[in-house]
């Protein structure tokens, strides 16, 4: 059955404070946040700042979604910063980063996904090819059908780029030993790549979204952020 489970499950027309609202961890909402702060959009969405070394929305779930063999992962995110390592977010071991998998703006400045297997040999990296600038919201969503990713930015998609290896689709089913996702970090033996800016709306399918439906998701949203 198809299904979708949201990280930070608030409603985006909400405008109370967070920590007035009700719990919403059916919707799958079972995190811990540290270092961050929310700040209200002028459309009255809430959304999450983190400083760029300690903030991090965590759940500690081991394999997280392990039967997960293809899927989708949507966030905005408005980094204040660029031209350094940042993730938006990571599922990993906590001991050496052998076991990963992180969704990351690179130092170059292009969106990019990172996984490491615990096979040497087995690292597999692609970007896009939209440069990300400063101070500007966007919406990204990295892809797999369980063959190839896709990365779609703002309802477009993207050129892909392999980086290192191949473009061969791994998802979260596909690397175990994995103990956390972490929205905003990637958190191994410590804490690191820790992001920049705000996000907001972080949401989790297991299935893979055509480009159509992200397209629809991005303009029944784009109001809220100013885009």
């Amino acid at each position: 059955m198809k299904s979708t489970g949201r990280v930070f499950a608030e409603k985006p027309s909400i405008s109370v404070e967070p920590t007035r609202l009700p719990d919403r961890s059916r919707f799958g909402s079972h995190c811990v946040y540290t270092d961050i702060v929310d700040k209200q959009l002028p459309s009255g969405l809430w959304v999450r700042t983190l400083n760029g070394s300690t903030s991090k929305l965590k759940n500690s779930t081991s394999d997280w979604r392990i039967g997960d063999l293809q899927g989708t992962v949507v966030i905005w995110f408005h980094a204040t910063v660029v031209d350094v390592y940042q993730t938006l977010f990571a599922s990993s071991d906590e001991t050496d980063g052998t076991y990963k998998f992180q969704f990351m703006l690179y130092d170059d400045n292009y969106l990019t996904m990172d996984i490491r297997s615990g096979i040497p040999g087995t690292i597999r990296s692609v970007r896009g090819g939209t440069l990300i600038t400063a101070d500007a919201w966007n919406m990204v969503a990295l892809i797999s059908n369980g063959s190839a990713w896709r990365i779609n930015l703002n309802g477009v998609e993207e050129t892909i780029t392999v980086r290192t290896t191949s473009n061969d689709g791994v998802w979260f089913g596909d690397i175990n030993n994995r103990v956390n996702f972490v929205v905003g970090a990637f958190e191994q033996a410590a804490l690191a790549q820790v992001f920049t800016g705000d996000f907001a709306l972080p949401r989790v399918w297991n299935y893979a979204l055509s480009a159509g439906q992200i397209k629809k998701l991005f303009e029944a949203e784009r109001h809220w952020f100013g885009v």
